[in-house]
């Protein structure tokens, strides 16, 4: 749980990794960034040790399966090397 609160703060640099509209408008841009970066911060925080704990199976683009905790898997999203 912890780890997960810790990448509160680089929430920002996934935001390319998510489909958005096209904005010329830079402000408009930065607001929605900061809305869907609150959106994932809602949604982590709506999870307990429980949800976190859970093991999710899912596939790769390759067809490859895997199966891992969700905490894992959320961490792996939010983390850059």
């Amino acid at each position: 749980m912890t780890q997960l609160r810790h990448c509160r703060s680089i929430i920002v640099h996934c935001a390319g990794l998510i489909c958005t509209p096209s904005y010329e408008d830079r402000r408009a841009l930065s607001l929605a960034r900061a809305e869907e970066d609150n959106s994932i911060v809602r949604s982590i925080d709506a999870l307990d040790d429980a949800d976190l704990g859970e093991l999710i199976a899912y596939a790769a683009t390759s067809g490859k399966r895997f199966e891992q905790k969700r905490s894992e898997a959320l961490a792996n999203f939010l983390t850059t090397n």
